[in-house]
């Protein structure tokens, strides 16, 4: 089971050093933001300050990151509704 996992990652599995996930940059400038804040070091709840209690320097990084996070996915290309497929 183990070589089976081995060859999947090698040849299956995107590299992710040539290669970075969509959003990273934007991801790690937000994470690093909310640790950062006065926030975080207070109560050490991440979920709380990225949500409830948002520091202003840190909304335009949490914009940022879900609207990047939106965007991965184009809306407009809905193949179901397209008549031209008949489906």
């Amino acid at each position: 089971m183990g070589l089976f996992k081995n060859m999947w990652e090698k040849y299956a599995e995107p590299d992710h050093d040539k290669h970075p996930r969509l959003c990273q940059e934007s991801r790690m400038m937000f994470k690093e933001c909310i640790k950062n804040s006065h926030c975080f070091k207070q109560k050490e709840d991440f979920r709380a300050c990225a949500q409830e209690d948002i520091n202003a320097e840190c909304i335009p990084h949490r914009i940022d990151y879900f609207r990047c996070k939106r965007y991965m996915i184009d809306r407009t290309k809905d193949f179901r509704k397209d008549p031209r497929h008949g489906l």
